[in-house]
């Protein structure tokens, strides 16, 4: 839903400084995250076909230099949200009207770069930031 109906960005303006930055900070549901970019027209979807294959374009976690439409590198839980607030801070500085999407999982939550990253969001006011959170109790 996010890129089809609320994120303001397209394959064709990746370098555009208005559009919108999505950050899927859970890593490991990156399978699902492929099929959204696909879909969207990031990429065919015949790479989907190769997902996870040693020459495939589509790794086990995204790699921002090698897929179109990812904005960072993910793996290590924890370092989603540090970078969205990061980058929501440089957009605000910089008077842009883009907004920053971030997708964490509620256990990576548990790790304190969240909560001081939380804090630098909240003393900053970033309003322009958006933390979407999957409770799924773990």
């Amino acid at each position: 839903m996010l890129y089809f109906r609320i994120l303001n960005c397209a394959p064709d303006r990746t370098e555009d400084p208005q559009s919108d930055i999505y950050i899927q900070s859970k890593g490991y549901t990156v399978g699902g995250y492929y099929c959204v970019l696909a879909e969207a027209g990031y990429f065919s979807t015949e790479w989907l076909l190769t997902y996870q294959y040693s020459d495939s374009h589509l790794p086990g976690h995204s790699v921002w230099q090698k897929i179109p439409g990812v904005e960072l590198n993910t793996g290590a839980l924890g370092h989603g949200l540090p970078e969205a607030v990061e980058r929501a801070l440089a957009a605000k500085k910089d008077g842009s009207n883009r907004r920053i999407f971030v997708v964490t999982g509620d256990g990576e939550l548990a790790e304190g770069s969240n909560w001081e990253t939380a804090l630098v969001a909240t003393h900053y006011d970033l309003d322009n930031l958006i933390i979407i959170n999957d409770k799924n109790k773990l």
